[in-house]
């Protein structure tokens, strides 16, 4: 519950900031330069918050995310044998698994994941090595998954020149 207030007044907070960019930049800009400059970048950042249609295709993809994570790694319960732990451990986990990569960590929040996973899976009744085994295997299919995502993706941007910087 305090989660969902502090969204919700945070996304309020950003619409404010949208709505008065010019004020916004005017302000940073009296301060210093680049934050000016900074405020300005942040607020086109923010355009989808000035159309309701872009705003709620931005919520419904976002909300897309955790809920695809619940039936992955619900699913990925089941095949590890970790199905009759209690109502909502996969929320729980998806949870704190959100939470702890959300923290700067190694790359592909290697340790951070197994670290959040094992924990939780353990704290709610899971056999110790049931649950190690269960992060590294879903963080391992995670991961080559979306390596070759990108990989595909970079093959369709133009492979390599679209990682060189452009020419000014």
């Amino acid at each position: 519950a305090v989660g969902a207030a502090a969204a919700c007044i945070l996304v309020a907070l950003l619409a404010v900031i949208y709505r008065r960019r010019a004020q916004a930049a005017a302000w940073a800009s009296g301060h210093r330069q680049w934050l000016g400059q900074l405020v300005v970048g942040f607020a086109d950042g923010l355009s989808a918050l000035g159309s309701r249609r872009r705003l709620v295709e931005a919520s419904l993809s976002t909300i897309g995310v955790p809920v695809a994570f619940v039936a992955t790694y619900g699913s990925a319960l089941y095949a590890f044998g970790l199905g009759g732990l209690p109502a909502g451990t996969t929320l729980v986990l998806v949870a704190a698994i959100m939470f702890a990569i959300a923290i700067p960590s190694a790359p592909s929040s290697v340790g951070v994941f197994h670290a959040a996973a094992t924990w939780t899976l353990i704290e709610l009744g899971a056999p110790a090595a049931r649950a190690a085994a269960f992060a590294l295997v879903t963080h391992a299919i995670g991961v080559v998954t979306f390596i070759g995502l990108g990989a595909i993706a970079l093959s369709e941007l133009g492979g390599r020149a679209a990682l060189r910087p452009p020419r000014v």
